[in-house]
């Protein structure tokens, strides 16, 4: 991205985006078909305009400036478009504002900067110093501008625990070409920079805490308000995040910021943030801000030392002070009122319809990560208190006595299975049990146990892991490791299912997406599931996935 009259041609920590291969057009709905005719109509049209970076450039005047965009591959794409002001120096824990209008054109053909991280999930984080990142990615079809009908809007919210990650890594080209909707991703503050709660930082009219969830809804009114100018169309937005950033949606659907930004939610594996544990009360959060400014030197406690104190020192310290959960507070006063519990007691929430569901190895990633970064696999002899690690000596009895590392292939998948069940699939069940009264609920578990692993080979098999299914809904996400897995033939298809089912239910105006017998609405009575895998996607019992992840233990415990 650069801005013409202004020395910029390279700026640091701007990415250029590859250019890529086009995927096949295959649809699948129900039962799995493949169409000779449109494959060979799709060959022919990649032979005859080979996808390419390089094109003729379309120019949008938004509400800060004029913006001239790129191709990638077969889409339209605007890289690095600035949605706020940088959050440095007095607006550092501050509500993001207004970007200044730059002059003349920006160019839109490189990625922004990533903000401030540690590398804390190995090959899944990009370490930065950057304090300047509030950008975000617009990704259209060819030709969206000249459409007579506005197009849907999809809004992709990143994972990485509010700690690690960057929309950069989500590349939208695919899904909005073949979906026929613009898809958006974006950059927030992370860590303690996004989610800092102090007493200092607290004043009239400046909520404390949650300045990375700020970030994002104020990305939203910037779709609001811009959108249109790509022929999106603002009453019609899809927030979808995966892990942390489908936390961040269940956290949209009760905030009252939120509402009217959006219009459906697609949560994927991010039930988790419905812990009651993880919802954290305003004094708790300030008490650990008391104390990380102690650690970086502000024992002063005041705003002005803690604004002062450089990035590095900020990303050294912060480690022990973050919030569980990501670190979203829940105040009365603050951008979340009320709890998930109570808002969803009450039916004071967001009614909108919903994807939900949960990977059928989750946490086969977590476990992968301390391996992946260097320790030797879990032991036996370690199993038990790796197991008090996570879940504390209260409920160690339990686990050891449902989970005993002797009955699975080695401790790490015993501890795996039992992290899935408990962190990601018990509490989604209860989510579509829950919201499905009030709402349309689209449930599933993605469940392709050949799914290609971009993590480094640990002891055991990833299978389903968290964060698996982005590779078929962004074909062309890498983790992080900048080299893409390639699909084969089945996972293709897959691929094609998801993004089709996707776009499809971003793209209906009603209730109804599709046909019941595609992909039936969930309700307590029936809980019908969807169950994605490329040997064939089917539809599942939700009471038997309750059963197979021992769900009625969990729920018993009223933990989420």
């Amino acid at each position: 991205m650069r801005i013409d009259k202004i020395e910029n041609e390279n700026p640091v920590g701007r990415v250029e985006v590859p250019p890529g291969p086009g995927r096949s057009l295959m649809r699948r709905l129900g039962a799995l078909t493949i169409v000779a005719s449109l494959v060979a109509a799709w060959v022919h049209t990649a032979s005859a305009h080979p996808p390419t970076k390089h094109g003729e450039p379309e120019v949008i005047e938004i509400d800060s400036g004029a913006l001239i965009g790129t191709t990638v591959r077969d889409a339209v794409a605007y890289l690095g478009i600035p949605y706020a002001a940088p959050p440095v120096g007095n607006l550092r824990w501050r509500p993001p504002q207004p970007p200044v209008r730059w002059k003349g054109s920006l160019h839109a053909d490189h990625f922004g900067h990533t903000c401030a991280q540690n590398t804390d999930y190995g090959v899944f984080s990009s370490a930065s110093m950057n304090e300047d990142c509030l950008n975000l990615n617009v990704y259209t079809p060819p030709g969206a501008s000249t459409r007579r009908s506005r197009l849907p809007v999809m809004f992709f919210v990143h994972g990485g625990g509010n700690k690690v990650g960057e929309g950069d890594d989500y590349d939208g080209s695919e899904m909005a070409v073949k979906g026929n909707v613009i898809v958006v991703t974006i950059n927030y503050r992370l860590g303690a920079l996004g989610y800092l709660a102090h007493p200092a930082l607290d004043g009239t009219n400046a909520p404390f805490g949650n300045y990375g969830f700020m970030d994002q809804l104020f990305a939203l009114q910037w779709v609001q308000h811009n959108i249109h100018k790509f022929n999106g169309d603002p009453g019609n937005v899809t927030i979808f995040g995966q892990s942390s950033g489908g936390g961040t949606v269940l956290a949209d659907l009760i905030a009252p910021a939120a509402r009217g930004l959006f219009h459906k939610a697609i949560i994927q594996s991010g039930a988790f943030q419905g812990f009651k544990q993880i919802q954290i009360p305003k004094a708790a959060a300030e008490a650990k801000g008391v104390g990380f400014a102690n650690a970086v030197g502000c024992a002063d406690q005041t705003a002005e030392c803690l604004r002062s104190v450089p990035v590095s020192e900020i990303l050294a310290k912060q480690g022990s002070f973050l919030l569980s959960g990501g670190g979203l507070v829940f105040d009365p006063k603050s951008m979340l009122p009320r709890t998930f519990q109570d808002a969803f007691a009450s039916g004071d929430f967001a009614h909108v319809p919903l994807i939900n569901g949960s990977n059928g190895d989750d946490a086969r990633w977590n476990v992968a990560l301390p391996e992946e970064m260097g320790a030797p696999p879990l032991t036996s002899d370690g199993y038990p208190a790796a197991v008090t690690g996570f879940w504390g000596p209260a409920l160690q009895p339990l686990v050891l006595e449902q989970y005993p590392s002797g009955n699975y292939p080695s401790p790490s998948i015993a501890l795996a299975t039992a992290e899935t069940d408990y962190l990601y699939a018990c509490v989604a069940h209860k989510l579509n049990n829950t919201l499905s009264t009030a709402m349309p609920v689209y449930a599933y578990e993605f469940n392709d146990k050949t799914t290609p692993a971009y993590m480094p080979t640990v002891s055991f098999h990833f299978r389903a892991y968290h964060t698996a299914e982005l590779q078929y809904i962004f074909p062309h996400y890498h983790g992080g490791t900048g080299s893409t897995n390639p699909l084969n033939f089945a996972q293709h298809r897959l691929s094609d299912e998801m993004i089709e089912l996707w776009t499809k239910f971003a793209s209906a105006r009603g209730n109804e997406p599709w046909p019941d017998h595609m992909w039936a609405k969930y309700d307590p009575t029936r809980q019908r599931m969807e169950s994605f895998q490329s040997e064939g996607s089917t539809s599942i019992d939700g009471r038997s996935f309750a059963q197979r992840h021992r769900c009625d233990i969990w729920d018993s415990l009223a933990l989420y």
